[in-house]
């Protein structure tokens, strides 16, 4: 029974890996799903694939963390990560294997190893122990993001009917979120909806340009997409009419939890004054300039007026 309560556990786990793990076919002669007692070693077979932006996959870090043993027909998390509220064993759906894979994540101190793709974005880690793996991250070197990824060796080769060491993985990825900036008023914090200007730097100094991006008329927003993990600087470079320019530079660390956080952590929002003038509040519009220069001279002329009619009758 704990045999079979065992197998059952491997292929929930690995069923549940198949959105992003496909099995490689056996090559050759493996153990009965029954029989784990052979303690064969197991290996992992990691590949990146294209990107719609053919960006590269040479070169990117991954490591393999142990994270879980099989014993007496049950996962059982190492010592390292018993602190995690996390039981393998209750898992039943894709989003919970994926949630306690994001859970012990930030307990990982030390990889059991750790490799670069090559520029096929291949990766192989071998001499694998039974057990479950967390793969992840260590080095995106240009890459979209990647989730970690929790894998069981074995897992159940469903087309062999059989238990399968040897892993061949496809891991999830997709695009970094896109870095919002939106331009309010200083006064009333109401979005601005005239075109403003920002860029993105490499360096504090703000000398070397990233990308430039305008705001929306429509909401007062610039997004910037394509980002890496990377610390950049944001600064306005030019102003909506009416506005002064801003000299504030906003440091941003793109990393797991800038990626991982909402869209209130990826928004920075930059609040100008406008523009004064010796008669009132320049909002970019000329007329208005025009509008109170005619009021002080009616202004003017009603007192000049007023003061003669008073001579006049004295």
């Amino acid at each position: 029974m704990k045999k079979r309560n065992k197998i059952v556990r491997i292929m929930t786990l690995s069923l549940l890996s198949l959105c992003c793990i496909r099995p490689i076919s056996a090559q050759e002669a493996l153990p009965q799903p029954m029989d784990l007692s052979t303690q064969e070693k197991g290996s992992i077979h990691v590949e990146l694939e294209e990107t719609q932006d053919k960006l590269s996959r040479e070169g990117v870090g991954l490591s393999l963390a142990y994270v879980a043993t099989i014993k007496e027909g049950s996962y059982q998390l190492t010592e390292d990560y018993s602190s995690a509220n996390v039981e393998l064993n209750a898992i039943e759906t894709a989003e919970g294997l994926q949630e306690a894979a994001d859970t012990l994540r930030p307990l990982v101190k030390d990889a059991i190893q750790t490799k670069q793709t090559n520029v096929q974005g291949i990766v192989d880690f071998t001499d694998l122990e039974v057990g479950v793996y967390l793969l992840y991250v260590s080095d995106q070197a240009g890459y979209e993001t990647i989730q970690p990824t929790l894998i069981s060796v074995p897992m159940w080769d469903e087309t062999a009917k059989q238990m399968n060491y040897h892993i061949e993985v496809f891991p999830k990825h997709a695009p970094l979120p896109a870095l919002h900036v939106r331009k309010v008023d200083y006064y009333d914090h109401k979005s601005i909806l005239k075109e403003a200007e920002f860029t993105l730097y490499s360096d504090a100094e703000c000398t070397e340009v990233i990308k430039t991006e305008k705001t929306d008329p429509k909401d007062g927003v610039a997004s910037f997409d394509g980002l890496l993990y990377q610390t950049v600087y944001i600064k306005e470079t030019k102003a909506p009419a009416g506005y002064q320019l801003s000299d504030e530079v906003v440091k941003v660390t793109i990393d797991d939890e800038w990626v991982n956080g909402d869209d209130n952590l990826r928004t920075i929002v930059y609040a100008d004054r406008p523009l004064a003038t010796s008669g009132g509040p320049d909002t970019g519009d000329h007329t208005s300039v025009v509008g109170w220069i005619f009021l002080l001279g009616v202004s003017t002329c009603t007192a000049f007026f007023l003061l003669r009619r008073k001579h006049e009758a004295q």
